[in-house]
C-alpha cells in the first residue's frame, strides 16, 4: 500500500467505529424496539401452534395444475386445426392434378398445316 501523492486510498480525520462496536450495533435490537423485560421478549418468540403457516410456493403450484394441462391441450387443438385445413389443401391439389390429366383437343395449341 502506498501513502504517496498517487494512492486510492485516503487517510481522514474523522475517527471510525472499532469493529466490535460496528458489530455490536448490528445485531442488537433498537432501544425503541427493545422488550421491557423478559417476558415480553419470552412471548414475541413463541412458535404458535394454532397458526397456519404460509407457503409461498402454493401459488406456484396452482400455477403449474392449472397452466401445464391447459398448455397440452391448447397445442393438441392448434395441432387440430392445423391438420384439417392441411387435409382440405391436400384434397384442393388433387382435384386440380385429376383436372389436368388427359388429352386435350385445343385449337390454340396445335401446329398450323
Amino acid at each position: 500500500m502506498c501513502d504517496g501523492a498517487g494512492s486510492i486510498y485516503r487517510r481522514t480525520n474523522v475517527p471510525r467505529p472499532s469493529i466490535a462496536e460496528s458489530g455490536k450495533s448490528v445485531h442488537t435490537t433498537p432501544p425503541s424496539r427493545a422488550p421491557k423485560n423478559e417476558a415480553e421478549e419470552y412471548k414475541s418468540n413463541l412458535y404458535i401452534a394454532g397458526a397456519k403457516p404460509q407457503n409461498p410456493m402454493k401459488k406456484v403450484g396452482y400455477a403449474w395444475v392449472i397452466g401445464f394441462p391447459s398448455g397440452i391441450l391448447l397445442f393438441l387443438f392448434a395441432k387440430n386445426k392445423v391438420d384439417k385445413r392441411r387435409v382440405v389443401q391436400m384434397k384442393a391439389r388433387q382435384r386440380m392434378r385429376d383436372a389436368n390429366k388427359g388429352e386435350y383437343t385445343s385449337e390454340r395449341f396445335t401446329r398450323p398445316a
